[in-house]
């Protein structure tokens, strides 16, 4: 399945190498984006090649291609106009630029061309003990899976805190999912506008208060399965938190299960409790799948350093270990 063909026209160059560059880093997996700075270049390409969206600085909106009508944003410095049906204010992050593009079109972000046909390999991290760094390993694994395809991260916290610990704006929630989830039926038309990004990973907000959780539970297997099956990434990253009482529904869903522990008596005990659940239950096979580790912890303890992105952070190694182990290099 081709990239979709992004057309950037502006006049600056230094603006339009940077904004390329970003776009680049953030979407490239996604999308191809293409850079003219003229006119006359953008017309010699389109006249012959096709592009399914154009970014258009506002000095030249009037020498739009007659064929792009409707399928043009053009690139305002006010951030009023930017509020704008057509218009997208230039002087933001490239995640809320694109986030307009995926609300006004409805594009997809193209994760099926790399996504295994039975859908997404959904890697579950869980642990029974708190303080394990389970968070901070299942981000790190998610943005090393990024790197090169489509990966989206699920939290199932309580109180995930995403917005805080990752400075990030977040247009929808998990609530929201599954609030459409129970009423459509279906959340794939909301998934491409719901998600925010870190890195290279997508990720969706986690609830916005503690009883979703509770009350969702008896849909979230169901919704976590239609976002595996037709989200279009290639991995999905489930970060189980204890509010859903019983993880076992969302266990049985997961291709392999990280366990991350901590070296003291009482944690151990906790995740023996765990192990002989899973044998009393007849889950066997659940058991197979479980990946124990002890994350090293680092000597700082800083959000903003933890949630580095990969390979800054300093878990990147035992992420890069735990997945290459059970699925080889990616």
């Amino acid at each position: 399945m081709a990239k979709p063909v992004f057309a950037l026209c502006e006049r600056d160059p230094e603006y339009g190498k940077r904004l390329l560059y970003a776009l680049n880093r953030s979407f490239g997996y996604s999308f191809s984006f293409l850079l003219f700075t003229s006119d006359q270049a953008l017309h010699r390409y389109a006249a012959e090649n096709h592009f399914d969206l154009l970014l258009l600085s506002n000095q030249m909106k009037n020498t739009m291609p007659e064929e792009m009508t409707g399928r043009t944003l053009i690139l305002t410095d006010d951030p009023a106009e930017g509020m704008q049906e057509g218009y997208v204010y230039r002087f933001q992050s490239v995640s809320q630029m694109m986030e307009k593009v995926f609300r006004v079109y409805a594009l997809p972000r193209s994760r099926n061309a790399g996504a295994p046909a039975g859908g997404a390999r959904i890697v579950g991290v869980y642990s029974p003990c708190g303080g394990t760094l389970k968070t901070t390993l299942a981000l790190v694994m998610g943005q090393y899976a990024a790197r090169k395809t489509g990966a989206l991260y699920v939290t199932l916290e309580e109180y995930s805190a995403l917005s805080g610990i990752l400075g990030l704006a977040f247009p929808a929630t998990l609530s929201d999912l599954l609030y459409v989830r129970r009423k459509e039926g279906t959340v794939l038309s909301l998934l491409p506008g719901a998600v925010g990004h870190f890195s290279r990973l997508d990720l969706l907000a986690g609830v916005a208060c503690p009883e979703d959780i509770v009350q969702g539970a008896d849909i979230l297997p169901d919704l976590i399965e239609e976002l595996a099956a037709g989200g279009g990434y290639e991995w999905l990253f489930l970060d189980l938190g204890n509010a859903l009482g019983d993880a076992l529904p969302l266990l049985k869903l997961c291709d392999r299960i990280v366990m991350p522990g901590r070296e003291d008596v009482s944690s151990r005990e906790k995740e023996e409790a765990f192990r002989l659940r899973l044998l009393d239950e007849g889950e066997e096979e659940l058991l197979a799948r479980l990946i124990p580790v002890v994350c090293p912890r680092p000597e700082y303890t800083l959000p903003e350093r933890l949630f580095r992105s990969y390979p800054e952070s300093p878990l990147s190694p035992e992420a890069q270990r735990i997945m290459e182990d059970a699925y080889g290099p990616i």
